[in-house]
């Protein structure tokens, strides 16, 4: 039987325990995501006047998406010969089996009832949306991901101002909600996704140029759509819930494109940065975020049945750092021991044998 090609494996989340083909900087960019979605979720007085973590809202999941779309750049750009890797075929056929159990999943979490508004569902539709594309050339991607950014954020607000009346307006996860009215709209949040494909397959060719092109670009892209938007709210005092302010809003999830592209460049300006501080496949002192990078869907998963054991408090009135800590620590723990005795975590284990099972089928 052919070995599998590095990028299959770097999808699959390393199917060997100590795969030294995965990118130790991607893992840490998606751990860091995913450790800003605990404190979005849990972290106390994130909302409150001078508290800082309110930075990590709405800019970690879009982190998170950016990085699902690198893991697919990094595999479609270089397919290679026939038995050394999938075919794009074959990545489309997988891609699209990894969606819908993702979704599945995702509407699986929902049914916990919690506060937190799970990005999975959107998540698996934006897998099938991007399947186009797949193996497209980067410029084209990233000019791809720029239009669905902005144009799909206007679409986006269009269509709820259309359907309720008021373009701020966002309902429960039904089949319409996850494409413009959830706050994860994947007519808009599938850029984030065709940008880091066009970052993977850059990262792929040329990883120490591009991190560093992408760390000046990323920070330039949020400087200048965030300070536009700052500048407009100086000049104008504008509704960020209504027609035209809405589209100048820099509140998260407000899917203004301002604010969308903005999230963008901060994406990309992390990405970079654990690049270069990581370019190879060892990620040193910080293995256990890399570890939990490592196994997304496991970890995710993991904290929102965390936060339904815990009780709705813990999200809508976190006094104490108590529960955010625990989750991280454990989260850690976990990922840490898994990886080390297994590889893969245990729900990326499911999304493979599903992906095979059903080809076989």
């Amino acid at each position: 039987m052919a070995r599998p090609g590095k990028g299959q494996r770097y999808l699959e989340h390393g199917l060997m325990a100590g795969d030294t083909d995965r990118l130790a900087g991607v893992d840490v960019a998606r751990g860091v995501a995913m450790l800003g979605m605990f404190v979005s979720h849990v972290g106390p007085d994130k909302g409150s006047a001078g508290s800082w973590l309110w930075v990590f809202d709405g800019r970690s999941s879009a982190l998170f998406a950016s990085l699902a779309g690198v893991g697919i750049g990094l595999l479609a750009s270089r397919p290679g010969p026939p038995g050394m890797a999938m075919s794009l075929g074959g990545l489309r056929f997988r891609l699209a089996v990894r969606g819908m159990v993702v979704a599945v999943i995702g509407l699986l979490l929902l049914y916990l009832g919690t506060p937190v508004a799970v990005i999975l569902p959107s998540y698996g539709v934006m897998f099938v949306l991007v399947l186009p594309l797949v193996g497209m050339p980067a410029p084209k991607l990233l000019a791809a991901g720029a239009i669905a950014l902005t144009a799909g954020s206007l679409l986006v607000l269009a269509l709820r101002q259309w359907v309720t009346g008021e373009a701020g307006a966002t309902w429960p996860a039904t089949a319409e909600a996850l494409l413009f009215a959830w706050k994860y709209p994947a007519l808009a949040w599938v850029g984030y996704v065709l940008t880091g494909m066009a970052l993977g397959a850059l990262l792929r060719d040329r990883p120490g140029g591009t991190a560093r092109v992408m760390l000046l670009s990323g920070v330039a892209v949020a400087v200048a759509s965030y300070g536009a938007s700052a500048l407009a709210g100086t000049l104008w005092a504008f509704d960020v819930e209504s027609w035209p302010g809405v589209l100048l809003s820099p509140v998260p999830h407000s899917t203004s494109p301002l604010e969308m592209l903005g999230n963008a460049g901060v994406a990309a300006a992390v990405l970079a940065s654990s690049m270069l501080l990581l370019p190879g496949h060892r990620a040193g002192p910080l293995a256990p975020v890399a570890a939990i990078g490592s196994m997304p869907l496991t970890i995710y998963t993991g904290h929102i049945i965390a936060i339904a054991a815990l009780g709705d408090d813990v999200v809508r009135n976190p006094l104490s750092p108590l529960p955010l800590l625990g989750i991280m620590f454990g989260a850690a723990v976990f990922a840490t021991v898994w990886r080390t005795a297994f590889g893969a975590g245990p729900l990326e284990q499911l999304v493979r044998l599903s992906a095979a099972g059903a080809r076989r089928g």
